[in-house]
């Protein structure tokens, strides 16, 4: 009587001397699982996400100036930060002692 190993190893390899011989079958098997899956994966996330109302929202979405005003005011000072670098001139590191306009 053989073991449980035994029976496991000796289906194992069976299995793969018989995927081995039916290439083609086992690749299209392979796909359509795939293919199956990533459709799957598909409804869940873009169809049925869009199908979902959002009933949970029971007041309407509304900005707090203070906090509007803050993200405002930090665009532009990243943008007149932005603006400032152009006119900024930089040492050549390659020439020891010597400016970049020379």
């Amino acid at each position: 009587m053989r073991t449980k190993k035994e029976k496991i190893i000796n289906f194992l390899s069976k299995a793969l001397f018989l995927t081995a011989e039916h290439a083609f079958f086992a690749s299209l098997v392979l796909f359509l699982l795939a293919l199956a899956f990533g459709f799957f994966l598909f409804y869940q996330f873009s169809i049925i996400a869009n199908m979902e109302k959002f009933n949970d929202l029971e007041e309407p979405f509304s900005l707090k100036r203070k906090t509007y005003e803050e993200v405002l005011n930090s665009w532009k000072a990243d943008e007149n930060r932005f603006i400032g670098s152009d006119s900024k001139e930089y040492k050549n590191p390659f020439r020891a002692g010597k400016e970049l306009t020379d």
